[in-house]
């Protein structure tokens, strides 16, 4: 095993063995916290631990949920309107669909985006480009590692750290690494985040000759499901600011305001 590679599981040992403990006082979090410091300080995730973290994981994601197959409807509408995206920061791209009702979309920082079917059925193709150039936007402009690294931190946080005794820490499964991969997919980007996303897919949308506005249209459909209180629209509103604000500002900078 290379170097990265051992500092890679000793970390995510580390958050695995804190993550099946209980809730401890204010005091003993505190004392967590100086070991989560000292942890920090001894071992950094370099790009390419986080890259192969990201990759394993969501390994594990495309085996327990339901990849459409290459000659599926979904799967070839993909591939179409994904064919001039190729790389992004010198990091390949890879798109794959998943069998599911949730309206959902996710970005991981070794360049895999994953689109549920839900949300193709929901969205015409200039929609679902905006939507795909966002989450690309997500790799392209960093997101996905700040969100990455911020899991790692705010998981050190919240655990009960002070109460690791320190012992050998074994290699991680599969499974443990798609545990992490969901925490890092659910966690909320920030609302500049998602400006320079939605700026991201908006030009996507402009590279490709389509209409400006299928951006706010996408928009507005999640916003109309997170209204009614859908729960199909649940990860992607959750993990979203407010689509209405967001459609809202796209409209003033199509037209110029």
């Amino acid at each position: 095993m290379n170097q990265p590679s051992r500092k890679l599981l000793l970390i995510l040992g580390f958050f695995t063995v804190v993550a099946s403990l209980p809730a401890c006082k204010t005091q003993d979090i505190r004392s967590g916290l100086d070991v989560g410091s000292k942890v920090f300080e001894s071992f950094s995730l370099s790009d390419a631990d986080m890259i192969a973290m990201a990759r394993e994981g969501v390994a594990d994601l495309d085996k327990r949920n339901r990849v459409a197959p290459r000659n599926s409807k979904y799967s070839k509408r993909l591939r179409r309107l994904t064919k001039g995206f190729k790389s992004v920061n010198d990091r390949p791209l890879n798109f794959k669909a998943y069998r599911s009702k949730e309206v959902n979309a996710f970005a991981m920082p070794d360049g895999s985006v994953r689109v549920h079917t839900g949300l193709m059925d929901k969205m015409n193709d200039s929609e679902l480009l905006f939507v795909i150039g966002h989450e690309v936007g997500h790799v392209a402009e960093g997101h996905s590692k700040k969100r990455f690294q911020t899991v790692l931190l705010t998981t050190a946080g919240r655990e009960a750290l002070g109460n690791w005794g320190g012992g050998a820490i074994s290699a991680l499964s599969s499974s443990q690494l798609g545990a992490f991969a969901e925490k890092v997919i659910n966690a909320q980007f920030s609302q500049a985040n998602e400006k320079e996303s939605d700026d991201y897919g908006l030009e996507t949308l402009r590279r490709n000759g389509r209409n400006l506005n299928a951006a706010v249209t996408a928009l507005e459909k999640l916003g109309e499901g997170d209204a009614k209180g859908s729960g199909l629209m649940a990860t992607l509103t959750s993990t979203h600011p407010d689509p209405s604000d967001r459609a809202n500002r796209i409209r003033k900078t199509i037209a110029g305001g």
